[in-house]
């Protein structure tokens, strides 16, 4: 389960799962803006890498199939080229998540690969391992309304 950061990464730390953990160090944090997308990026207690990104939402009505499906706005999650294209699956897990960062329950996540493998889910989406991409983006569609804000998605087993 991917983590939010504090301030302080000393602070006790609570997750849905579990009422308090005791006091954690995060192993490093590291804050960085690049390409408009600002990026948050820690060892979480179970040593899984989750990366907390945030970009600009868009507003634009559409409709595609069943996922997404109707929206009124989405974020892109994406890389340059010369940035590696998107983020790449991390070779120490075999989990790979891209999760609702924010809290909007009308969200629908969807990932695309390099080599056009894709899925969509409510809150969530899961690529499978081993990967058949070596790079991924994401997009996070709503249903209802514009955020007011930069929109974030947490990605798990993903490289910074």
């Amino acid at each position: 389960m991917p983590l939010m950061w504090y301030a302080n990464p000393s602070a006790s730390i609570r997750t849905p799962n579990q009422p308090y953990m005791k006091k954690h160090t995060l192993k490093s944090i590291v804050m960085a803006a690049c390409a408009g997308l600002f990026l948050t990026a820690g060892i979480n207690t179970y040593g899984d890498t989750s990366v907390v990104v945030y970009a600009t939402p868009i507003a634009s009505n559409g409709n595609q199939g069943s996922c997404p499906g109707p929206y009124t706005s989405y974020v892109n999650f994406t890389k340059s080229v010369s940035q590696g294209w998107g983020w790449k699956p991390s070779t120490n897990t075999t989990i790979h998540i891209a999760a609702n960062g924010g809290d909007r329950p009308d969200v629908k996540v969807e990932f695309v690969g390099k080599r056009l493998d894709s899925g969509c889910s409510p809150e969530s989406v899961l690529v499978p391992d081993p990967a058949y991409s070596t790079a991924y983006r994401f997009t996070i569609y709503f249903t209802n309304g514009v955020p007011s804000t930069n929109y974030p998605i947490t990605l798990t087993g993903f490289d910074p």
